[in-house]
């Protein structure tokens, strides 16, 4: 069931990338997908090598012990709809309720799989930091793209 899972979750991020992103904002797209990779590469590795985290069942199991499908691809991919379909011209509620959303989307999805999966295990991790880390990875992708985007206004 676990490799049901990974594969397709890959599967369902290709076709969401497909769907979600406008060809004009392609450019958009590359730099959003790139920028989360930084942090969640450094992050996820400390993660697992502090053993507060553990992927007994991941891809490429002699590569790394971090899940590379879930920080180098699923959860890039989001960050790069997040940020495009964002309602900037909402309400501040409609854009906390974005974050909001979001996050506790992917929060729970991550705990539906810690509890009854083995791709990932909690080893002195709590839910509630899953839910603060992406919150906070998302609005600093958020104020990268907005000076990404402001600073190639102003050419």
């Amino acid at each position: 069931m676990e490799h049901f899972i990974l594969y397709g979750s890959l599967v369902g991020t290709v076709f969401a990338l497909l769907v979600g992103i406008p060809k004009r904002k392609l450019r958009e797209a590359v730099l959003l997908f790139l920028f989360p990779q930084a942090i969640t590469w450094l992050f996820g590795l400390v993660v697992v090598k502090w053993k507060l985290i553990e992927y007994p069942v991941r891809s490429l199991p002699k590569v790394t012990r971090s899940s590379i499908d879930f920080e180098y691809f699923v959860y890039p991919a989001l960050v790069v709809l997040f940020n495009l379909h964002f309602p900037e011209q909402g309400s501040r509620l409609k854009r906390f309720f974005w974050y909001a959303g979001a996050t506790v989307g992917i929060t729970a999805f991550e705990k539906v799989l810690e509890v009854y999966t083995d791709l990932i295990e909690y080893h002195g991790w709590e839910w509630y930091w899953t839910f603060l880390t992406v919150w906070v990875t998302f609005y600093i992708s958020r104020l990268y793209f907005l000076w990404f985007r402001t600073s190639l206004a102003g050419r």
